[in-house]
């Protein structure tokens, strides 16, 4: 698992298109923010990240955003990582939720991968990870 995550993390990212599905996704349940703009407005709210490659992501919330928009996604808790920009490709209700496709306008910095498959998991991150219905 370790090689694999190694690889993964040591890995050049692919362009998109016929090759977009080569950029392995990785499960993660990191606390996210998800802001753009709507209107003259600026929205932010609470998120869960549910995955993430060097090309993409995926995120529930209570609130999408709404479809084609850019946004910026960053991970919370104890070291918030950089903003990064990305598109919406996708909103699909479940649940009383939104899961939330991205695809980034540019690869995926190590540093917030690292900190979304590799960082140790707060408490409230367990707890929740052990529980699929509790929203972020």
């Amino acid at each position: 698992m370790n090689d694999y995550l190694l690889g993964f993390l040591k890995a050049r990212p692919r362009a998109v298109g016929e090759a977009f599905r080569t950029n392995p996704r990785h499960q993660s349940r990191r606390r996210a923010m998800l802001s753009w703009q709507q209107g003259r407005e600026s929205r932010t709210v609470k998120a869960r990240l549910l995955d993430i490659s060097r090309m993409g992501a995926a995120l529930t919330s209570t609130t999408p955003p709404p479809s084609s928009t850019l946004v910026c996604i960053r991970l919370v808790g104890s070291t918030p990582t950089p903003w990064i920009e990305g598109d919406v490709v996708g909103i699909e209700p479940t649940e009383g939720t939104y899961r939330i496709r991205i695809k980034f306008r540019e690869p995926c910095p190590t540093i917030m991968i690292k900190s979304a498959v590799l960082a140790p998991h707060t408490s409230e991150e367990k707890a929740t990870s052990s529980s699929s219905s509790e929203q972020p």
